[in-house]
């Protein structure tokens, strides 16, 4: 599902890795919901189309993962334990490193005024429970579309089990996560 380039290395990095490193484009999508139902069958769709998922039962795992991960996309219930749904969408979208992370509100508040909030706080898209999974994988892929950036270059390098995010500087391996610095 995902196009892959080459990426030269110098020959003594080739043998070490015994492959070539893949650019690999991240469509990972974080799904911030405390229902288990509602998380399983949203992540259930999204791979299905080929998209990888993670999931944070909080706001405050939210942060964490989006900390350490780059995500292309955040459907996030506004109901959360802790940290309500609006308020990590204004504390995402005020800070730098993860504003252009789009987001799509996925709740059962659905008063016009609940919309109204959820998109002044910065939102994306909302939609409202109950919903329609195809409608839900188009606006998605809609929402994605208009996210993407023209010539927008793959950030990511993968080798195995390794991943490194160059514009991020970060590095996830073997379930850890590593911040470089210099």
């Amino acid at each position: 599902m995902y196009i892959t380039e080459d990426v030269l290395l110098p020959l003594d990095a080739q043998r070490y890795f015994g492959y070539h490193l893949r650019v690999v484009p991240m469509d990972r999508i974080l799904v911030v919901e405390d229902e288990s139902d509602i998380s399983d069958l949203v992540t259930y769709n999204l791979e299905k189309h080929g998209y990888e998922t993670d999931v944070a039962r909080s706001g405050e795992e939210a942060l964490g993962l989006i900390r350490s991960r780059p995500y292309r996309l955040i459907v996030l219930d506004l109901v959360l334990p802790g940290l309500t749904g609006m308020d990590l969408c204004r504390i995402l979208k005020n800070d730098p490193a993860a504003a252009s992370i789009p987001i799509i509100m996925l709740t059962a508040r659905s008063t016009e005024a609940d919309k109204v909030d959820g998109l002044e706080a910065g939102a994306d898209d909302y939609i409202t429970k109950p919903f329609s999974v195809k409608e839900f994988i188009a606006r998605v892929k809609a929402v994605l579309k208009r996210a993407e950036r023209p010539h927008e270059r793959p950030t990511v390098l993968k080798a195995g089990c390794i991943e490194m995010d160059v514009d991020r500087h970060i590095v996830n391996a073997w379930d850890r996560t590593i911040e470089l610095r210099h």
